[in-house]
């Protein structure tokens, strides 16, 4: 509800913007960047234009050689661009100056023009994919809002059938609204305004995102090996040079000779973290020496 006021304050605070970034946040039997939709993501966003003026950009069909002219349909009366979809070879990062300055548009055929930062529109994406390179000022740019998936496409690979507002409600929310519905919906948005303007940007609780933030650090593979690798070594010693050798045995030749130990290092660490695991666990450290606890690593001798 916050987040849908501050999309809808005109306001911006220079130094404070932020992007709104949708996503899901239950994937456990999924691919990374699936498409699985219908969560809401989409229809979230699509409530604003009924208040603001919203600017719609298909996230899939943006190639970041042509970032010039993006924003070509942006003018001074715009209040929110909705990017939908983002693909997962784009780098939140390019997007970066857009959320924090000036925005420069640059319309074909015509001279660009910018917009200033206090005039500027806001920004909000939804995706299907976590955010890669997701460190410093990017990190406190963006305004996570996480979807369940109560709300779901059908799958036939695995009998899930849908569930939607319309298939529960027996109608589309917000286009089949009569008069009565519709005056509910500009109440509860401007509920949403008051909550905004008396608390600020409420932050979502990042457990799922985080996750899912590693797990496209790690990638699905890395996890899949770590699964089958560690099924029958857990509460033992693991030589890590061992491990790390199995690991690197399973890539393919090309991946084979990228792969180095500090990365392995941090992607088992990670995933220790996603499935609850201790990696080196405090009491075991406790018993080492001051060298291998500050290196949180153990050394074997033979």
């Amino acid at each position: 509800c916050s987040t849908l006021g501050y999309l809808l304050s005109k306001y911006r605070s220079p130094g404070a913007g932020k992007a709104v970034y949708c996503m899901e946040i239950s994937v456990d039997e999924l691919e990374e960047g699936q498409h699985n939709g219908g969560t809401g993501k989409s229809l979230f966003l699509d409530s604003l234009k009924y208040m603001r003026n919203r600017v719609f950009i298909d996230g899939q069909k943006i190639d970041k050689s042509k970032m010039d002219f993006i924003f070509q349909r942006v003018d001074f009366d715009s209040d929110i661009v909705h990017i939908d979809d983002l693909n997962s070879r784009m780098d939140m990062n390019l997007f970066l100056p857009s959320i924090t300055n000036d925005l420069t548009v640059n319309p074909k055929n015509k001279d660009e023009f910018i917009i200033p930062m206090t005039k500027a529109p806001k920004f909000a994406f939804t995706s299907n994919h976590a955010i890669s390179r997701f460190y410093g000022s990017l990190r406190r740019r963006i305004q996570f809002c996480g979807f369940s998936d109560y709300y779901h496409s059908a799958n036939p690979e695995t009998g899930l059938k849908e569930n939607s507002p319309l298939k529960e409600f027996g109608r589309n929310l917000l286009f089949d609204y009569d008069e009565k519905d519709m005056n509910t919906f500009y109440n509860f948005m401007l509920q949403c305004v008051q909550l905004y303007l008396k608390y600020g940007l409420i932050e979502t609780d990042m457990g799922d995102i985080e996750k899912r933030q590693k797990e496209n650090k790690i990638g699905m593979d890395f996890i899949y090996w770590a699964d089958d690798y560690f099924e029958d070594k857990k509460d033992k010693e693991v030589d890590k040079e061992e491990a790390f050798l199995a690991y690197k045995n399973s890539l393919s030749h090309y991946g084979s000779g990228y792969v180095k130990k500090n990365t392995f290092t941090k992607k088992l660490i990670w995933w220790c973290d996603i499935k609850g695991y201790d990696y080196n666990p405090k009491w075991y450290m406790d018993n080492r020496s001051e060298t291998e606890r500050n290196r949180n690593e153990v050394r074997f001798t033979n």
